[in-house]
């Protein structure tokens, strides 16, 4: 099977097999569609349960089963998983039952993004995933092929590209790369205390705690029991000790958050490299799976920086590289570039548009960001203050009184939320591009070229068009990005120069 996949054969325009290590592939991928819904997880639960408790054998049958069932399906998609290489093109035929057949034109390539698990990385196998404007997930997925054919198909689409002129040739080595960002343990230490994903710890392991909870219910009563009675001995010891060991407690249960989300940062950003070769921008990362993303700089489409309350505290920032057909919830085929300084954040700006934008300030906390209307604040105001706490109040007033008029505070509470929001709200631009700014607690920036709208849309609510306002919302490859409440004329303004720059340049917006 090794020279099935040797590069000397990678044109013969022969069809093959990748390595049969690419079941794992399968096999994951699998497993990964059979998780990732929370409603099958609580139906495999709810059954599961059900089982164990009044039929333990049949439960015991029916794993058998399932795991059978899956490894069966991991086995026939491999083997019915072929791929040919021509002079021109890729072609990847696949599925069991529904054969499809996916057709990948060199020149539409945008780029190859690899992947290589622990087990890969012991046999030399890598999984290459195209990124294509018109595809999303693993549609263009190659596993377990040798390194020696993704080079030797870098080769080709850079070649066919420059000669269809839609791309520059990219011909730098590796080794005259230049490194933009490498992340250090310390800021990997930092990557986990300000990443979010300890919250999504806790909320998955409240889900998991749901439906298994009465599997371990003879153990969670005798836990109980154990608290109760030592809650009682804490008790009679006095009020600060029992403040001590509740403190104490709490600071546990966060530390394992806190652990969580730091072994994640570790497994997922080990070793973190940004380089620029030419005309891309590669990441490598990973400690048992090594990912590279690789966006060339002409199909970036649009950059999002995200920093919440602990990164601003640090002065560094999340950034998020998109190109054309990549949506922010795409965790595969996106460049993320975990921790980043302000400094740092406006040379990859800087590269990103060159030569344009080159007065767009992607810093969230930079000035010049010409703030919207106030009026923004009052719907929100309206349809998530007044109208529940309303009906609210007059609900419970029926039941219980006076009592009920307590629900009008919950339109205060709406309205420093809307009016935090509306501080957080603005935009600048200069003649190639624009910033949008948003946010709550955190800011985050989604910066785009004017050439690279595919669309420019005006909206005005009832409240907008008393007030001359409008909304201004600018259609990307890669998502839209959303202007509320600023005046009409300067919405106006924008949008016909917006669509007179997509119109009139000469550059490609892919």
């Amino acid at each position: 099977m090794t020279e099935l996949l040797a590069p000397a054969s990678a044109g013969d325009g022969a069809w093959r097999r990748t390595s049969p290590i690419g079941v794992l592939f399968f096999l994951g991928r699998a497993l990964k569609q059979l998780l990732s819904s929370f409603s099958n997880l609580a139906a495999l639960a709810a059954g599961t349960l059900v089982l164990v408790k009044q039929h333990p054998l049949l439960a015991v049958s029916a794993a058998g089963v399932g795991v059978f069932a899956i490894v069966a399906a991991a086995v026939l998609r491999y083997w019915y998983f072929r791929f040919t290489i021509d002079g021109e093109r890729i072609r990847v035929r696949q599925g069991v039952w529904r054969k499809t057949e996916l057709d990948l034109r060199f020149e539409r390539i945008q780029g190859i993004n690899t992947e290589q698990s622990l087990v890969f990385r012991m046999l030399g196998l890598v999984t290459v995933r195209f990124d294509t404007a018109g595809s999303a997930g693993d549609e263009g997925a190659l596993p377990a092929v040798r390194p020696e054919l993704v080079a030797v198909l870098r080769q080709r689409i850079d070649a066919a590209r420059h000669e269809t002129g839609t791309a520059q040739s990219r011909t730098a080595s590796r080794d005259n790369a230049e490194v933009l960002v490498h992340l250090t343990s310390p800021d990997l230490l930092r990557v986990g205390l300000t990443d979010p994903s300890a919250l999504r710890v806790a909320l998955l392991g409240v889900a998991f705690a749901t439906p298994f909870g009465k599997v371990f219910e003879d153990a969670v009563k005798a836990a109980a029991e154990t608290i109760e009675a030592s809650v009682t001995e804490l008790v009679d010891l006095g009020g600060f000790v029992v403040a001590v060991v509740l403190l104490g407690s709490l600071l546990g249960i966060v530390g394992l958050f806190v652990l969580g989300s730091n072994v994640a940062a570790f497994l997922r950003f080990s070793d973190y490299q940004l380089r620029q070769e030419d005309n891309a921008l590669r990441s490598r990362a990973g400690l048992l799976t090594r990912k590279e993303t690789v966006v060339e700089v002409g199909k970036i489409q649009r950059l999002r920086v995200v920093q919440g309350l602990p990164m601003r505290w640090l002065g560094h920032s999340r950034m998020q590289i998109l190109a054309a057909g990549v949506r922010i919830a795409q965790q595969s085929s996106k460049l993320t570039v975990p921790f980043v300084a302000d400094r740092e954040l406006a040379d990859i700006q800087r590269r990103a548009f060159a030569p344009e934008g080159r007065r767009l300030e992607t810093v969230p906390s930079a000035p010049g960001y010409v703030a919207v209307s106030p009026f923004a604040i009052w719907p929100v105001v309206l349809w998530c203050g007044v109208l529940p706490a309303g009906l609210g109040a007059v609900a419970t007033s029926i039941l219980f009184g006076p009592a009920g008029l307590w629900c009008l505070v919950w339109v205060v509470a709406v309205g420093v939320v809307a009016w935090q929001r509306w501080r957080r709200w603005g935009y600048c631009h200069d003649d190639d591009g624009m910033v949008v700014r948003s946010g709550f607690l955190g800011r985050r920036t989604d910066a785009f070229l004017f050439r690279k709208a595919q669309y420019v849309a005006l909206t005005q609510s009832p409240l907008q068009r008393r007030r001359a306002l409008a909304g201004l919302r600018v259609g990307l490859a890669a998502g839209n990005v959303s202007i509320p409440f600023i005046d009409l004329a300067t919405a106006r303004r924008l949008r016909d120069y917006i669509l007179f720059k997509a119109e009139s340049s000469a550059r490609p917006w892919y």
